[in-house]
């Protein structure tokens, strides 16, 4: 059984983007909505390019801030593991 891939189009900055996803709606949604926060957070006088990698370079930092989190949370809870390595 194949996964169902759908059409979306995008809007990021001043462009549109025309995708396929075999991401549901709700997932989609989500993701675009982590999307235009950075973007909207970076600013609209960004050109596009620098808008891209700017919003890709936010999004890294967002997920390694997340995992350095969940990583101090497995340690303080690990039972007999008190100190992150």
């Amino acid at each position: 059984m194949s996964i169902p891939v759908r059409d979306v189009t995008l809007k990021l900055g001043k462009k549109e983007y025309h995708l396929k996803t075999t991401l549901n709606e709700e997932s989609y949604g989500r993701v675009v909505s982590l999307l235009k926060e950075s973007a909207d957070k970076i600013g609209k006088e960004t050109g596009q390019e620098h808008l891209l990698l700017l919003v890709s370079l936010h999004l890294a930092y967002c997920l390694d801030h997340a995992n350095e989190t969940f990583e101090d949370i497995i340690q303080k809870y690990s039972p007999g593991e008190n100190s992150r390595p």
